[in-house]
């Protein structure tokens, strides 16, 4: 190829995957999801290590998102040209968990921005009620 053709190919690359980095472009919808959810390319990744197979993180991999007769196509746009994962490790997973997959704040929209937790665990709902509250207890405190 031409010298300058091939550095004009790397540079719309570059602006592609930053315009990815930057804005939440990649979207699916799931039957369990209230919202569709939204990701940015640091988001999203196209398939799981060996390990992985059979977990919800398998599940979330792009490449299980879209019919299998297009996916030599999908994976070329979405890790060559997007620039996501190819494939997310268990230590990247591991990672993504020890670390809040979101930290800004709620809007009420249509869409859900990037992943939750509970998109890769199941989230058991803990009992509350006063005790566990910080507000002083209505009886006498031992020991007063």
């Amino acid at each position: 190829t031409d010298p300058i053709e091939e550095e004009q190919r790397q540079a719309n690359a570059a602006s592609v995957q930053a315009e990815f980095r930057s804005t939440a472009y990649i979207i699916f919808a799931d039957a369990e999801w209230k919202k569709p959810k939204r990701l940015k390319s640091h988001d999203a990744y196209w398939d799981v290590a060996d390990d992985l197979v059979g977990s919800r993180a398998e599940k979330l991999a792009l490449r299980h998102r879209y019919g299998a007769a297009d996916l030599d196509a999908l994976r070329h746009f979405f890790v060559d040209i997007v620039g996501i994962s190819e494939t997310l490790e268990r230590a990247e997973l591991e990672a993504r968990l020890r670390v809040p997959l979101r930290s800004d704040p709620r809007e009420e929209t249509g869409w859900s921005e990037g992943l939750d937790l509970g998109d890769f665990e199941t989230i058991v709902a803990i009992r509350t009620g006063p005790e566990l509250l910080l507000d002083e207890p209505s009886g006498p405190h031992e020991g007063a």
